[in-house]
């Protein structure tokens, strides 16, 4: 029994000393061979502001046609001012009642300016701008959802005008 305890712990500690001089080795290699040469591209990650847009929209989604063009605006925005933007899709019945909860979720999330897409979006934020006076909200589409009132809320027409009327306006609340 002895013998073999012997024999375990000698290779045990041969092991040892490999996986040792293997990590020994590879560091060496890395700091040779891994360190960036200056003029080499910098990684491609993206900067943002502070600044935040979000897109309220249908279970479409950004896919939906009345909403491509109001996300291809805010894209189009981001690019001028390095604001963040994201959406978020209203799931389940298409209803104002339904659509205030995600509402909520964007200003929680600390939405500068969110923009709508779609007729129950649409009512949520005429319904509960007042509560969000800190945020400003952007609607697009048609006016049946009946006057708009209050300072946080502007109001934008429909259709492929929407790309660069939205572009303007978040751009012009982010700095730009």
């Amino acid at each position: 029994m002895t013998v073999i305890s012997k024999r375990w712990l000698r290779q045990g500690v041969w092991w040892a000393a490999a996986v040792v001089l293997a990590g020994a080795l590879a560091a060496t290699v890395t700091l040779l061979f891994g360190s960036r040469t200056p003029g080499a591209p910098t990684a491609r990650a993206r900067v943002y502001s502070s600044f935040r847009a979000c897109l309220l929209t249908g279970a479409g989604g950004i896919t939906d046609p009345q909403a491509a063009p109001v996300w291809a605006g805010m894209e189009d925005a981001s690019l001028r001012t390095s604001a963040m933007v994201s959406y978020l899709a209203v799931t389940g019945p298409a209803t104002k009642d339904n659509a205030l909860s995600f509402l909520s979720s964007l200003v929680l999330r600390h939405c500068d300016v969110v923009v709508t897409s779609g007729a129950a979006e649409r009512a949520a934020v005429v319904a509960e701008a007042a509560r969000f006076s800190g945020v400003k909200f952007v609607l697009t589409g048609g006016t049946s959802d009946g006057p708009v009132a209050g300072l946080n809320i502007t109001a934008v027409a429909a259709g492929v005008s929407a790309r660069s009327a939205i572009a303007s306006v978040i751009a012009t609340d982010a700095g730009a």
